[in-house]
């Protein structure tokens, strides 16, 4: 389904006010879609991108620290009668 906002209305109106042949017809189709394509790969980019931030691994360093952390923590509490 294709939604028009109130500048798309006015260019597609302007497109036909020039009384369009055939030629003019297809190049349109063509940039129409490649400017459709143009924003579904933009839009899947920004997918992947967020994608990639919300599940970034944690640094090495912050790890290792957090498995030391934790084994020291379990020592503690073994030793605890």
């Amino acid at each position: 389904m294709l939604l028009l906002d109130a500048n798309d209305h006015q260019l597609l109106q302007n497109f036909f006010d020039i009384e369009p042949n055939s030629r003019h017809i297809t190049w349109a189709r063509h940039i129409w879609k490649a400017t459709k394509d143009q924003l579904i790969i933009d839009e899947d980019i920004t997918l992947l991108q967020h994608r990639l931030l919300s599940t970034a691994l944690i640094p090495t360093s912050d790890l290792l620290h957090k498995i030391i952390n934790n084994i020291n923590t379990k020592i503690q509490n073994s030793r605890i009668p």
